[in-house]
């Protein structure tokens, strides 16, 4: 059996230029509604549904949290033209000790990095990477996430910031972009959580 412990400090926090206006948050666990407070809620199934706009994007974030496996999903609405620079719709902060990540291209070439842990620029800049398994050889545990967007697009980017507290990683869509009037999109982010050898996720 797998219990999770999540916390809500009843504040949350979009891009520095546009805070995000939230209009309802729920929290679901193991098929019960709570209401949040400063007590860790536990569950074997925790599932979190927020609305939120962020400028004018109309957005729908949903989390479920089961059997060692976070599933994800953003549902982003633009009812006007919105010209952006940079915004990012998933972000995992991953622990400095899950040191190799592996890569796959949207063409099935894998890629291979070590993290440096120097505060380095962002790596994986200009292609999009739909899988990647991160590892820490010492305990064997391992993190691999995989990431889709309906309808496709080839300007979606991944980015690893890599530094000495963390190394976040970002799935970055519309960079230096124009999100078109009455834009649809959902993006779904499926992670697995294990022990053993670093295998890249199928599609979900």
């Amino acid at each position: 059996e797998v219990y999770y412990v999540t916390r809500y400090d009843g504040y949350w926090k979009g891009i520095e230029q546009y805070p995000t206006k939230n209009f309802g948050l729920k929290i679901i666990a193991d098929g019960k509604e709570i209401t949040p407070g400063k007590a860790p809620i536990r569950g074997k199934c925790i599932r979190v549904e927020k609305i939120s706009h962020l400028a004018a994007l109309q957005i729908k974030y949903t989390f479920c949290l089961q059997n060692k496996e976070l599933l994800e999903t953003v549902e982003l609405f633009s009812p006007e033209e919105i010209k952006s620079r940079c915004t990012y719709f998933f972000m995992h902060p991953w622990n400095p000790r899950f040191s190799s990540v592996q890569m796959r291209d949207t063409a099935g070439k894998e890629h291979s990095r070590t993290t440096a842990r120097n505060n380095s620029h962002p790596f994986g800049m200009n292609v999009f990477f739909p899988a990647a398994a991160w590892h820490d050889a010492r305990t064997k545990d391992t993190i691999t996430t995989y990431i889709t967007r309906q309808p496709e697009s080839g300007k979606m980017r991944r980015y690893i910031w890599d530094r000495k507290v963390y190394c976040k990683d970002y799935l970055v869509d519309f960079l230096n972009d124009t999100i078109p009037r009455n834009t649809k999109v959902i993006y779904r982010a499926k992670t697995v959580f294990s022990n053993g050898e670093a295998v890249l996720p199928s599609m979900f």
